[in-house]
């Protein structure tokens, strides 16, 4: 008799434990799926701040470009109107430059 009753002890006890591991696997998973969702929803929350950020970097990179674009066009009307406007200080000009290029290729041959 006494060995009956520890043997219902020992089956409740099992029985409680099984009870408690599937809770404990329960728990577990709906804390697995929680956390995928959240980590889901954090991912999309930063994709769309990305984008927008992006987007955002974009726009200003295409309005620099536009502005430089622009400027370079400006320059270039400017130095083609002075040079159709002034020809002889732009050939004086050139040729120094050119004549500078042809005495410091002198002076670099002669230390050879």
């Amino acid at each position: 008799m006494p060995e009956d009753s520890r043997d219902m002890a020992d089956d409740s006890n099992r029985s409680a434990s099984a009870a408690e591991i599937r809770e404990l696997r329960d728990a577990l998973r709906l804390a697995g799926r929680k956390l995928r969702a959240l980590g889901e929803a954090q991912a999309r929350h930063a994709e769309e701040e990305l984008g927008e950020t992006f987007l955002e970097i974009e726009a200003e990179g295409r309005r620099i470009l536009t502005d430089f674009e622009r400027r370079t066009r400006d320059a270039e009307r400017r130095i083609e109107q002075n040079m159709r406007q002034h020809p002889a200080g732009w050939i004086g000009g050139l040729l120094g430059v050119v004549g500078f290029g042809l005495v410091l290729g002198m002076i670099l041959r002669s230390r050879e």
